[in-house]
């Protein structure tokens, strides 16, 4: 997601006469949802509102409360879209690789890409969620696994044709996944997302020094 612009013709109450009310409502939505990914990482989750949110989207009250229930809900959208399309671009960058270790390079790589070219979005799904309950970490426990589950199938490929001399286990691919994405944090936690592939390298040596 693209940071959210508040509306400039369109003001709280008012929206474009020209669209049908299904793709205004689809519209609205994106718009909300990019404030809330812009809220929730300058704000925090405690410290978030939707005052806030409507008034970065340029929105009223009332819409916001027509798509969500609350925080919770648009954080709850946030991150479910936000994880099918990380999951989407990693399998897609991965699928494009015939050799097991060049897999697993694209993979890492497009996961890295995603969070230095989205930061804001970044430190929702990695840091913001944690604030917000016990549910919320069980989705981002669920969408390690995912990311960990893709890994270690590249893995095992690696291990079957000879590249590792380790069988990949379940903790020890959830281990060097984790380890990704607390790389990826750091350079967005430091305002360095423009050099986040200079740790593609050491990240592959930590991934296939881990079964050698």
């Amino acid at each position: 997601m693209k940071r959210a612009t508040r509306a400039t013709t369109n003001g709280p109450g008012t929206y474009d006469r020209s669209q049908t009310p299904r793709a205004r409502r689809a519209s609205q939505r994106l718009v909300l949802l990019r404030a809330a990914v812009d809220v929730f990482a300058t704000k925090g989750y405690a410290g978030a509102s939707v005052e806030a949110i409507i008034e970065a989207a340029g929105m009223s009250r009332r819409t916001f409360y027509e798509h969500f229930d609350g925080l919770e809900g648009a954080l709850k959208e946030v991150h479910a879209r936000s994880a099918k399309i990380a999951l989407g671009a990693v399998a897609g960058a991965m699928a494009a690789e015939d050799a097991p270790l060049a897999r697993i390079e694209a993979g890492i790589g497009a996961f890295l890409a995603l969070a230095g070219q989205n930061g804001g979005l970044a430190r929702v799904l990695f840091r913001e969620v944690r604030a917000a309950g016990p549910q919320y970490e069980r989705r981002r426990e669920e969408l390690l696994l995912e990311f960990a589950a893709m890994l270690r199938g590249a893995l095992t490929a690696a291990f079957l044709e000879g590249a590792l001399a380790r069988t990949p286990d379940e903790l020890a691919a959830y281990a060097v996944t984790a380890s990704v994405e607390a790389v990826a944090l750091r350079y967005v936690e430091r305002s360095e997302e423009a050099r986040i592939q200079e740790a593609l390298p050491t990240l592959m040596r930590v991934v296939t020094g881990a079964f050698a």
